[in-house]
């Protein structure tokens, strides 16, 4: 959020983002995911810091997978 503020394109919680691309780059970030900022370029962020609707067909996957990265992350916090 502090990027996108910084770049002068804020995000709310009600704008809807299309993901263009995922990557799981393991335990040291989880599962990035991209989308196109306009002509600014492509963002990437977590896909643990993004927001579905319960509608979305995935949303439980999305959910379970989640809840485990946030246990992850705060077991390798701990080391």
């Amino acid at each position: 959020m502090q990027l996108m503020r910084e770049k002068r394109s804020p995000l709310t919680l009600k704008k809807e983002l299309t993901i263009t691309y995922q990557h799981n780059s393991g335990d040291i970030s989880g599962i990035l995911c991209s989308y196109q900022n306009g002509d600014k370029g492509d963002v990437v962020c977590v896909l643990s810091h993004l927001l579905f609707p319960k509608d979305f067909i995935l949303y439980k996957e999305i959910e379970n997978y989640q809840k485990k990265r946030a246990k992850r992350v705060e077991q390798l916090n701990r080391m």
